[in-house]
Formats: C-alpha cells, structure tokens, sequence
C-alpha cells in the first residue's frame, strides 16, 4: 500500500491515473477496481438517518480510503493465494489421473507377461510329456 501511494504521489498531476485496477487470479473474481470506489459493493443502509460521525468530514474521508485501498489489496493477495492453491490441485488431480492411467497400463502389462508365462510352461510340459512317452526306459 505504501509503494503504491508512493508511486501515485511520484506522478505529476495531469500524469496521475483516473482508476486503476488489480488484476486477480482465476479464482473468484478476475478484476477489481482499485482507485475508484465501486458503490455496487456495498448495500446502501435502509435508514433514512446520517451516520453519526465523531471525525470531521474530510479527515474520515481520508481514513475510510486508506481502509479500502488496504482492503482491496489484502482481499488481492488472498485471492492470488486461492488461485496458487487451486492451480496446485489441479496439477495433483492431473497428476493422479496420469497415475492411475499407468496403473492400469502396467497391470495389463504384467497380466499378459504372465499369460506368456503360463503358456511358455505349459508347452514345456506338454513336449515334456510326449518326450517321456516316446521313450519306454522312462516308464520303468
């Protein structure tokens, strides 16, 4: 907050921007006004009374400002949070389907290494068999 009223009261007059906006990650909302105020955020109060105020006018103006450029830059940083989170799951669920591809594709693998297994037995006893057959001193 403060670089950023630093750099505004760096810029000349006529150089100073009208609005500025914060750019926020995938997560919730994507952009948010900061230097205007956005009034569609708020509810405006039922009452028909003013506010009771202890602070002159101006000095409360001033404080009220700082509070939303804080707030904005904090409700900012939270949700660049939430969208470096987001994107960590996503690259876990992508990366545990990549898994569970491989899984399967190894445990077809190795069904059918040991099919060949059992076959390659299989006919070593079959042709050991008619091998014993064939010969009348192995059946003593």
């Amino acid at each position: 907050m403060d670089a950023l009223y630093d750099w505004l009261s760096d810029l000349p007059g006529p150089c100073r921007p009208g609005c500025a906006d914060l750019v926020l990650g995938r997560w919730g909302r994507t952009r948010a006004s900061l230097l205007t105020f956005d009034f569609g955020r708020f509810a405006v109060p039922l009452s028909c009374q003013p506010p009771l105020i202890t602070l002159p006018p101006a000095l409360l103006l001033a404080r009220l400002a700082d509070e939303y450029v804080f707030a904005e830059l904090c409700e900012a940083a939270v949700m660049a949070f939430a969208a470096e989170k987001e994107a960590r799951v996503a690259a876990m669920l992508s990366a545990k389907e990549n898994l569970e591809h491989m899984g399967s594709d190894l445990r077809a693998l190795e069904r059918e290494i040991r099919q060949d297994e059992i076959t390659a037995e299989v006919v070593e006893l079959a042709s050991g068999t008619n091998v014993a057959c064939r010969w009348p001193s192995h059946r003593q």
